[in-house]
């Protein structure tokens, strides 16, 4: 028996082997739908170790951006930015 989740209203289903990659309606909501059997998955070796990249092959750090001169206006200290932004600024 194969565990189905139907895509129209998502109740779960169990579908007999011999309805696999037929269509099939759902008793609840009455979509039709192909039953597909899901891709076996590989099982996993918990002792295989992962490559390092080789110092040669790392991507090199991006130069530094310098921070935005603060405009002045006259009269007034800005202290610092709120936020960058919004409505085309």
């Amino acid at each position: 028996m194969l565990a189905y989740t139907c895509r129209g209203c998502g109740t779960r289903l169990g579908v007999r082997d011999e309805h696999v990659d037929k269509k099939c309606r759902c008793p609840h909501c009455g979509r039709v739908s192909v039953v597909r059997r899901p891709p076996e998955r590989l099982p996993l070796d918990r002792d295989a170790t992962v490559p390092q990249p080789q110092a040669d092959t790392l991507p090199q750090a991006a130069e530094p951006v310098p921070a935005p001169v603060m405009p002045t206006l006259p009269g007034y200290e800005i202290l610092e930015e709120l936020g960058r932004g919004g409505m085309g600024v």
